[in-house]
């Protein structure tokens, strides 16, 4: 986890040659750095998408059940009006 993240760290905010990730570096570490980096990404990502699943499944609970609630006050309003009436 530690290289991931120092991997991360180091391409993100050292020179420009090594965040570039040209495959003709001549370094390993770079090379290792931007697969690194790539990882990271693809883990961000599916991270990002699992929040923006997890949010939308979360506010349509809640629409159906704010709407089953109003449904429900709303019958229950008609039928005293229909009783008193």
């Amino acid at each position: 986890m530690s290289r991931v993240t120092t991997c991360f760290i180091y391409s993100r905010f050292e020179s420009e040659e090594n965040a570039g990730c040209s495959s003709s570096s001549s370094s390993s570490s770079g090379s290792s750095c931007c697969c690194c980096c790539y990882v990271v990404a693809v883990v961000l990502v599916v991270v990002l998408v699992v929040v923006v699943v997890v949010v939308v499944v979360v506010v349509v609970v809640v629409v159906v059940v704010v709407v089953e609630v109003v449904h429900a006050v709303v019958v229950v309003v008609v039928h005293v009006v229909v009783v008193l009436g």
